[in-house]
C-alpha cells in the first residue's frame, strides 16, 4: 500500500529537524527543536516527544540523516550512528524506517552496523543528491547554527573532493562556522575597536547570535540555546557580552561603537566562508551560470558572498512544493530533513 505521509529527520548534534511531506511531494510542515545530545540520547528521546504531536509517525515512512554521531558522549562515530537509529527505531516499525546511506542509498535497520561511514555526517549528500536530481549544477551554501556546508554539484555528480567532515573540512566543504553557536573567538583573533586592534579573549563570553541580534538579522526562533552568560537575549545583553570579548563594560563605548564591530564579525566570517567557495571553486570546474543555492537559517548572509562571488543566489525553497504557511522554520531551514524526506517518497 502506498505511505501516505513521509517524514524526513535530521538529527544533529544540537537540534532535531523533522519535515512531513505527502505522497505527492508537497511539503506540509517543518520544524526544528533543541537536542543537546553530547548530554546523553535521552536528549533526542525528549526532542522526539516534542514533536510527537506535531507529526503523524504511525502512518509515515521515516527517512533518517545524521551528523549527531559525532556528539563527544559517544565513544565512537559507528557507536552514535547505532544509538541514534535504535533510538529513533522506536518510533516507527522496521519496515517504515529508512535510513540514508549516501552513495548506497537507503538503508534498513539490519544494515546500518555494516555501513555507519557512509550513514555518519550525510545530512549535507542528501540536500546535494536531492537539487543534482532537479538541476544541472550548482553550489549549495547552507547555513545554520553552527556549521556551513559547500557542495558542488553538476550533470548530477555531486562533485565534493571528501566525505567525511574530517576531509571535508580540509577541502574547505565543511566550514565549522554558523550564525547562532559559533564562539566568537572562533571567528577572529583580533578585531578593531575606535582607531586600535584589540586581541579577543578566548573566553565563551559572546556567539555569533549576539553578533546577529545586534545587527537585527538573526531570526529569533533560531537561537534555541541560552545565551553565554545565560542571561536575557537582548541586543543590550549582546553588547554587554561582546564588550567581556575585548575586556570591557558595554557603557565604556557608543552603541554605534558595538554596531562597528559587530559588522567586523558578520564580515570576517562571510569573508571566511567566501574563501571556502573560491577553493571549492578551483577544482570542482562549475559552469560559470551555476546558481549558488542558499538554505540554512543563517542563508541571509548568502546574498553579499554571492554578490562578491559574482554567481546568481537562490533559495532551496524555489525549488520546492510548499502547501502551507510557515511561521518559524522553513524548508530551506531544514534543508536535508526535507530533501531525504523527497529522496524517500522518490525511491519507493
Amino acid at each position: 500500500m502506498q505511505p501516505e505521509y513521509f517524514i524526513g529527520w535530521d538529527v544533529g548534534g544540537a537540534h532535531l529537524k523533522l519535515c512531513l511531506i505527502s505522497s505527492e511531494g508537497d511539503i506540509l510542515r517543518t520544524e526544528q527543536v533543541a537536542c543537546p545530545l553530547w548530554k546523553g540520547i535521552e536528549q533526542l528521546h525528549l526532542a522526539i516527544k516534542n514533536l510527537s504531536e506535531s507529526f503523524i509517525f504511525s502512518s509515515a515512512v521515516h527517512a533518517v540523516t545524521m551528523t549527531g554521531e559525532l556528539a563527544d558522549n559517544f565513544k565512537s562515530r559507528h557507536q552514535g550512528v547505532e544509538e541514534i537509529v535504535s533510538a529513533i527505531a522506536g518510533y516507527s516499525s522496521p519496515e517504515q524506517l529508512k535510513i540514508f546511506a549516501g552513495k548506497a542509498g537507503f538503508l534498513g535497520v539490519e544494515e546500518v552496523s555494516s555501513h555507519s561511514n557512509e550513514i555518519a555526517s550525510a545530512n549535507w549528500l542528501a540536500s546535494a543528491t536531492w537539487l543534482a536530481r532537479k538541476l544541472p549544477s550548482g553550489l549549495l551554501i547552507d547555513i545554520g547554527s553552527t556549521t556551513t556546508d559547500i557542495i558542488p554539484f553538476a550533470n548530477g555528480q555531486i562533485l565534493t573532493q571528501g566525505y567525511t567532515d574530517q576531509q571535508r573540512m580540509i577541502a574547505g566543504e565543511l566550514v565549522y562556522s554558523g550564525i547562532a553557536r559559533t564562539p566568537l573567538m572562533a571567528v577572529t583573533k583580533k578585531a578593531p575597536l575606535a582607531g586600535e586592534w584589540v586581541p579577543l579573549m578566548a573566553e565563551l563570553f559572546a556567539t555569533t547570535a549576539d553578533i546577529y541580534r545586534i545587527l537585527e538579522k538573526l531570526p529569533e526562533y533560531a537561537d534555541q540555546y541560552p545565551a553565554a552568560d545565560g542571561k536575557e537575549k537582548t541586543r543590550s545583553q549582546s553588547m554587554r557580552r561582546l564588550a567581556r570579548m575585548i575586556g570591557a563594560d558595554k557603557e565604556e563605548y557608543s552603541e554605534q561603537v558595538w554596531y562597528e564591530l559587530t559588522e567586523y564579525f558578520s564580515e570576517q566570517q562571510k569573508i571566511t566562508i567566501q574563501k571556502a567557495c573560491e577553493q571549492i571553486y578551483a577544482v570542482s570546474n562549475l559552469p560559470d551560470d551555476a546558481p549558488i543555492i542558499a538554505a540554512g537559517t543563517g542563508r541571509f548572509l548568502v546574498a553579499d558572498i554571492a554578490k562578491k562571488l559574482q554567481r546568481r543566489n537562490t533559495d532551496f525553497k524555489d525549488y520546492l512544493n510548499i502547501k502551507v504557511a510557515v511561521e518559524k522554520f522553513d524548508s530551506a531551514d531544514c534543508a536535508p530533513a526535507v530533501a531525504v524526506a523527497l529522496l524517500a517518497l522518490e525511491s519507493k
